[in-house]
């Protein structure tokens, strides 16, 4: 007499093969994400040399938008709304002419403890202005954002 296959097993072998499946494309994605930042800096950087732009410009720029997707990362659901917005853009001037002024006024010496302290500002601020706490750490992410 032939047994059935446990039913049981195959569910687990068919949820071992997915996840299998997702960590090779999560891994694909990472190193095509990867290689996407390489050649997009290493082109800026080309075009700045090949348009006599001045590197630090790039540089300015490229964590301007590290900055915003740091903020919109943090602050995802408030996005939707035009006023924070225009607040994390006007921000990301506020951190590029920080950014600049310090390295230009004092180095590379001051700009880290200015830019905590920046970053700080900008904290208070969107919770002075939107009500929003500032971020514990990851597990703060999934909590809800607004005080109550």
């Amino acid at each position: 007499m032939i047994r059935p296959l446990n039913e049981g097993s195959e569910v687990a072998s068919s949820e071992q093969r997915q996840s299998s499946i997702k960590r090779i494309v999560d891994l694909c994605v990472l190193v095509g994400s990867a290689l996407l930042v390489c050649i997009v800096g290493g082109g800026a950087f080309l075009l700045a040399e090949i348009y006599h732009i001045s590197p630090l410009w790039i540089f300015v720029s490229l964590i301007s938008v590290v900055f915003f997707a740091g903020a919109s990362e943090e602050y995802r659901k408030e996005l939707r709304s035009a006023r924070f917005v225009a607040f994390v853009c006007g921000w990301v001037v506020v951190n590029a002419a920080a950014f600049i002024l310090i390295l230009g006024l004092f180095g590379w010496p001051w700009l880290i403890p200015v830019l905590l302290f920046e970053q700080f500002l900008f904290y208070m601020t969107a919770y002075w202005l939107f009500g929003l706490r500032p971020p514990l750490g990851p597990r703060s992410r999934n909590a809800g954002d607004r005080r109550d």
